[in-house]
């Protein structure tokens, strides 16, 4: 794929939660971006006399947005989330890639099992057209978000109508924090490991996909190599800082 730089123009952005955006851009005289779901692309963000180069995931769906969307975490102080967030409609930036290989695999499983914390949750939404044919064939398909609370959920109205849908899709929600007093039979107290271990992931059926919080990915990566998972059947991709969110990928 190219990996030159373009040029992206603001559409509209929403809020998903007090402190995360979601952003659509357009390429400015240039053909929709080429990507696959799961991968990145990078900002280009100026900084005094240089360019402050940040990643993020892509979050746009195929065939149900020409955008290249992206969600953002606002962090006091950080330049990068300081100068996404100031971002008004029509305002110009570059970008390069598109890059990373958290991308689905073509390896027949009977499990597939994703797991996210906060924004490490976008890469999966990109899939989600992919995912719903996984799970039409039969296998089972498992996304694992893990936030602080209830209003720090993202993307809910776009998987749990899917898990309503497909018996075999199974979307699940743990806060670090309260559980709510109505909360839903997809909704835990606890952390995404928690509800990984249960799954007792099996190396010859199940493929396990990890994004988000380095310490979460370190973590479940360790477990599930100490469980024999082979390191084929594990795909990561760590967001290395709240600022910056950069791909160290590991097939």
């Amino acid at each position: 794929m190219n990996k030159s730089a373009f040029t992206l123009q603001l559409e509209w952005t929403k809020m998903l939660t007090p402190e995360v955006k979601h952003f659509a851009f357009s390429r400015v005289d240039q053909p929709a971006l080429d990507f696959i779901p799961g991968q990145f692309i990078t900002i280009w963000i100026p900084y005094e006399n240089t360019q402050l180069k940040r990643s993020y995931s892509i979050a746009t769906m195929p065939n149900q947005s020409s955008y290249i969307e992206l969600a953002a975490s606002y962090v006091p102080g950080g330049y990068a989330s300081e100068f996404l967030f100031q971002l008004n409609k029509g305002d110009i930036v570059t970008g390069t890639g598109p890059l990373g290989r958290l991308i689905l695999s073509n390896q027949a499983y009977k499990r597939l099992i994703f797991v996210a914390t906060s924004t490490g949750i976008t890469p999966y939404r990109s899939m989600l057209p992919q995912l719903i044919e996984k799970a039409k064939a039969g296998v089972n398909v498992v996304v694992i978000l893990g936030v602080r609370s209830r209003q720090n959920g993202l993307y809910f109205d776009d998987f749990l109508p899917i898990q309503q849908q497909y018996p075999n899709f199974e979307f699940i929600v743990h806060y670090s924090r309260d559980l709510p007093l109505d909360h839903q039979p997809y909704e835990y107290r606890g952390y995404v490991q928690d509800s990984l271990k249960k799954m007792q992931p099996l190396s010859e059926q199940d493929k396990v996909y990890l994004c988000g919080n380095p310490e979460m990915v370190d973590q479940a990566y360790q477990w599930l190599k100490h469980n024999n998972l082979p390191n084929q059947n594990i795909v990561r991709e760590k967001y290395v800082s709240p600022i910056t969110r950069a791909a160290a990928t590991a097939s």
